[in-house]
């Protein structure tokens, strides 16, 4: 059976043989492939409504709700790297005494880890509150992005979704807490030691 609000360019055939079904706690959701037929175009609606379709969002709102969630995730992982690249630095003398190319592989090399190696190495150096809010924006974005049929849910903080109004002040609200316990480190430089 078929979820009559298929996204635009994906035909009935198409829709029926290859959706999944997705069975969440509370409810269903159906996904197509992104087999989208549609011309590119300046009008942005129509992949809009193919997002929201697929991700099960009512409106426009949702969605810029849910990708502010994703870019506060991303800004949170950048200061937990900011916060590791300092620290490795100054346990080797400081950024005056590392070449550049030293630098940028001490960089590179925190960098690819995930957000949770990098919360778990930052854990001891930052508020224990910074790293619950962490912890569970980590706990809500994973829910999203890591998609398995049978365990797909939109993003939640401390119980709410972050695509509702409620959630996503609460979460905003926790994200600008942690910001402002984990302000961006830069490299202290030091001389010649």
């Amino acid at each position: 059976q078929a979820n009559p609000r298929r996204a635009l360019g994906v035909s009935l055939a198409s829709w029926k043989s290859y959706c999944l079904c997705v069975q969440s706690n509370t409810h269903q959701r159906w996904l197509a492939p992104v087999e989208v037929d549609c011309q590119m175009s300046d009008d942005r609606s129509a992949i809009e409504r193919y997002l929201m379709t697929a991700c099960g969002l009512a409106s426009a709102d949702q969605l810029r709700r849910l990708g502010c969630f994703l870019v506060a995730h991303t800004v949170m992982d950048t200061r937990l790297i900011a916060f590791l690249v300092d620290r490795e630095v100054g346990r080797l003398g400081g950024v005056g005494v590392l070449s550049l190319d030293r630098l940028q592989a001490i960089t590179d090399d925190i960098a690819r880890q995930t957000f949770k190696v990098h919360l778990n190495a930052a854990r001891p150096g930052i508020p224990e509150r910074a790293a619950q809010i962490a912890e569970e924006i980590n706990r809500g974005r994973d829910a999203f992005v890591h998609w398995k049929r049978g365990r797909f849910d939109l993003p939640r903080y401390e119980g709410q979704f972050v695509t509702e109004e409620d959630g996503f002040r609460s979460c905003m609200t926790a994200v600008q807490e942690f910001l402002l316990a984990v302000p961006f480190h830069q490299p202290a430089w030091t001389a010649n030691p």
